[in-house]
Parts: C-alpha cells; sequence; structure tokens
C-alpha cells in the first residue's frame, strides 16, 4: 500500500520536475524533494511522541480531581 503510494508521488514528483527543470536537475531535485518528505515525516511522528510525553507528564503533575 505504502509502496505504491510512493511510486505514484515520485513519478509525478519527476514528470512535474521535467517540465519545470531541464533533464539534468531532474535527479538532484528528486533527491532532495524525498529527503524534505522524509524528514517531514520524521518531525510529525517524533513530534506527536513528544506530545504525548509530555501530556502524560502534565497528567502526572497536576492530576485532575
Amino acid at each position: 500500500m505504502m509502496t505504491k503510494f510512493y511510486i505514484r508521488v515520485t513519478s509525478s514528483l519527476e514528470r512535474i520536475l521535467r517540465k519545470q527543470a531541464g533533464a539534468e536537475y531532474v535527479e538532484y531535485a528528486m533527491i532532495t524533494a524525498i529527503l524534505g518528505i522524509g524528514m517531514v515525516l520524521l518531525v510529525t511522528l517524533f513530534g506527536n511522541q513528544l506530545q504525548e510525553s509530555y501530556l502524560d507528564s502534565a497528567d502526572k503533575l497536576f492530576p485532575s480531581e
């Protein structure tokens, strides 16, 4: 499921970049775009985990009556 989505996104991105930039810059742009998408996913995942741990800590410090 995720692999099909990844292939569709990268092929669409490659098609758009070939129209915008020429063929020589597509590889660099693809690498940059994939790294950017990966960074967004990592920040989202770790951000959610940090938020949950902070909420757990707040519940321990300030228990509701």
